[in-house]
C-alpha cells in the first residue's frame, strides 16, 4: 500500500527522440499535471532536445546528432567526396540527424553538393501504407549517380532499402 503512494522520481527511457520529446517537454509535463520527474534516455540524440529550458530534467547518455554528424561529414571530406545523397525519415531524430550532417558537410566541403535537396525526407506512414516504393528511392539514387548515401532512417525502413538493393 505505501509503495503505491510513493511519487515516481525518475524514469529510465524512452530511447526514441520523438518519444522523449513527447514526455519530457515542458508542454508534456504541464499536460501531465506539472510532474517533475527526471527522464534518463540512453539513446535519444536529436539536437532539439538539448534545450534545457524546453526539456528540464532530461539526461541523455548518447552524443547529440550535431557532434556525430560533424564526424561523419569530416570522413566524407577526408575521402574527397563532394556529392552526397541524403535520405531521412520524418521523425524528429531523422530530421535532426540529416540537418546536422548537411550543415556540417556544406561547411567542410566548399564545392559539396546534396544531390537531392528537395527530396530528402520520406514518410514512414507512406511506406507502411504502401504509398512509398523503396525501388523508387533506389531508382532516384541511381539516376543521380550517387556513390555516397547518408541515411537517417529507422531500422525497418533501412532493411527494406537493403533488401530492394540486393534484389
Amino acid at each position: 500500500d505505501s509503495a503505491s503512494n510513493m511519487p515516481l522520481r525518475a524514469v529510465i527511457g524512452p530511447g526514441c527522440s520523438s518519444d522523449v520529446r513527447d514526455v519530457a517537454s515542458v508542454a508534456a509535463r504541464s499536460e501531465a499535471g506539472g510532474q517533475d520527474r527526471l527522464f534518463i534516455s540512453g539513446s535519444s540524440t536529436a539536437d532539439s532536445l538539448t534545450n534545457d529550458t524546453a526539456f528540464p530534467l532530461l539526461a541523455r547518455m548518447s552524443t547529440p546528432e550535431n557532434r556525430l554528424q560533424v564526424a561523419m561529414a569530416r570522413s566524407v571530406a577526408h575521402y574527397g567526396r563532394t556529392r552526397i545523397y541524403v535520405l531521412h525519415d520524418g521523425t524528429l531524430w531523422g530530421r535532426d540527424s540529416a540537418t546536422a550532417f548537411v550543415d556540417a558537410f556544406q561547411q567542410l566541403v566548399s564545392d559539396g553538393t546534396v544531390l537531392n535537396p528537395n527530396r530528402m525526407e520520406f514518410s514512414i506512414a507512406d511506406f507502411d501504407a504502401g504509398r512509398l516504393n523503396v525501388t523508387d528511392i533506389l531508382d532516384d539514387i541511381g539516376q543521380r549517380e550517387a556513390r555516397i548515401i547518408f541515411a537517417a532512417v529507422n531500422p525497418r525502413m533501412m532493411r527494406a532499402v537493403f533488401a530492394a538493393f540486393d534484389a
